[in-house]
């Protein structure tokens, strides 16, 4: 399944009501029981309460919403997961909303339990409720759900990865670690907070370090296992092992760390048979190429997030003295895809040297918007620090203006 971001809620082409009812789902842990949140808005469409269930024993998100509001009949009850129908463990929620004000309410898919399994629906829209559903929430939410309710025990496997739009998963030649923009890191942070446990490779973990925690707020308190799947290279396990005490080293050769697992051979099928034995039910993989090819050559993802960045560029950066000055940044764009949009005469033109460069200045500010570059004959340089609402910037070329005629040579 391929995405494309605008932020986290758009992602998920949610109402940011229902997001929020998302949120509020993920703030606790609730196995057996699945993860619910609610919202209730006012006719005006603003938050009147929020509720999300605490675990096995504690009050439904709906009964935390009734509990703790006067609910109107113009108000509308966002919930993650059909209300429950059954009153063998707690109280119907349906039978419990039936009791309010309540006129509109807005369901994120019909739940797989077999003691409600849309009889909730039936029955709030046969007394007369609006009722909307908006699918893949509860998917989203608890992604190994609907298995546990088919009596299917495998783990549901999530796999997700970043490329720019040339396919690169990393380029060596950045200083940044991340290739998509921050909108797709929160969703990230979103989805590892759904899963139980997520997984990267060795050459990840040196290459990014990544902390792999959850830096979304609310949901920064939410822990789940961290594992690498190290290899049979015994080089340096030691080393990085320590340092990233908190996670789980996978490899197929003992040590005497406590954080180092065996698994023998590295299949697919011991690594989900640890993850197994160790009650993973949902397991996000954040690996590079050859990670994912041990999952994707098994047939084994239950869901695939690919995240493609296109609003990304590489600038230049010069250390000639002007450029130096300004802290100019060379955004190179052709001819042909640049129009000018203002009035020219606004601009002052400047050159030296040889003049064959063009340099256009603000006659207000001083500032150097853009200008015909020597080494580009065939674009303009933007700076793009002039740019309102720039894009992300993936790589950065660094140009030795010093020796400029030494350097040309060498685009």
């Amino acid at each position: 399944m391929e995405q494309f971001l605008a932020d986290p809620s758009h992602f998920l082409e949610y109402p940011n009501s229902m997001y929020l009812a998302v949120i509020e789902a993920l703030k606790a842990e609730t196995f057996p029981n699945p993860k619910v949140g609610a919202v209730l808005l006012n006719k005006n469409n603003k938050v009147k309460a929020i509720g999300h269930h605490k675990g096995k024993g504690t009050n439904h998100a709906e009964i935390e919403i009734i509990n703790n509001t006067s609910i109107e009949s113009t108000d509308t009850l966002y919930v993650t997961l059909e209300p429950c129908f059954h009153t063998d463990s707690s109280p119907s929620c349906a039978d419990e909303l039936l009791k309010t004000e309540i006129q509109n309410v807005v369901i994120g898919d019909i739940d797989s339990d077999k003691r409600t399994s849309g009889k909730s629906i039936e029955k709030l829209k046969n007394n007369g409720l609006n009722v909307t559903l908006i699918e893949g929430v509860n998917n989203f939410v608890n992604p190994n759900y609907n298995k546990k309710n088919y009596g299917d025990n495998s783990i549901t496997y999530i796999g997700k990865i970043a490329t720019s739009d040339d396919n690169k998963i990393f380029d060596y030649s950045n200083s940044s670690k991340y290739i998509t923009n921050s909108e797709s890191l929160d969703f990230t942070h979103l989805l590892r907070s759904t899963v139980d446990a997520i997984l990267i490779g060795k050459n990840t973990l040196i290459t990014d370090n990544p902390q792999l925690n959850i830096r979304l707020n609310p949901l920064s308190h939410v822990d789940i296992y961290k594992y690498v799947l190290w290899g049979n290279d015994r080089n340096d396990i030691e080393k990085y092992a320590k340092k990233h005490s908190e996670k789980l080293f996978l490899t197929s050769f003992d040590n005497k760390l406590s954080n180092v697992v065996n698994i023998n051979n590295l299949t697919f099928e011991n690594l989900d048979s640890h993850m197994k034995n160790q009650n993973i039910n949902s397991l996000l993989v954040e690996g590079g190429n050859y990670v994912h090819k041990l999952f994707i050559s098994s047939q084994i993802y239950d869901y695939f997030y690919k995240f493609v960045s296109e609003n990304t560029v590489e600038i230049w950066k010069c250390h000639c003295s002007i450029c130096n000055m300004y802290d100019y940044q060379h955004l190179f764009v052709k001819h042909e895809a640049f129009t000018l949009l203002g009035d020219l005469d606004v601009l002052a033109s400047y050159t030296f040297g040889t003049q064959n460069a063009k340099h256009l200045f603000c006659r207000a500010c001083g500032i150097k918007r853009y200008y015909q570059p020597r080494s580009h004959p065939d674009m303009y340089s933007i700076n793009l620090r002039c740019v309102k609402n720039p894009p992300d910037v993936y790589n950065v070329v660094e140009f030795d203006g010093i020796n400029f005629e030494d350097s040309i040579k060498e685009i």
